[in-house]
């Protein structure tokens, strides 16, 4: 079973959160661990161009990078907001 961008059901997610002055934080999962409805959300934003998060202005500004590593090859993107399930994961302390 695929999540529509590529990335098998037994792959794993790394969210790395950038920016601001807390310093990055990381988190990882196995996508077959999220609910369907976020592993929606986490297809369409791997649809999204790399950059798309990062190239805003603002230093302080959290944008969080998001790679899913498997059997599909790497894919990554870059996002300024997470699917609240993401954001619920213990290492972003939410």
């Amino acid at each position: 079973m695929e999540i529509g961008c590529g990335a098998a059901v037994s792959d794993k997610v790394r969210i790395e959160r950038r920016g601001a002055l807390a310093g990055p934080k990381v988190a990882e999962v196995a996508i077959d661990a999220l609910d369907p409805e976020t592993r929606a959300s986490l297809a369409a934003m791997l649809a999204q161009p790399l950059a798309a998060a990062a190239s805003a202005p603002g230093g302080d500004r959290v944008w969080y990078r998001i790679t899913v590593t498997g059997s599909g090859g790497i894919r990554t993107c870059d996002v300024a907001e997470l699917p609240p399930a993401l954001r619920a994961l213990p290492a972003f302390g939410v």
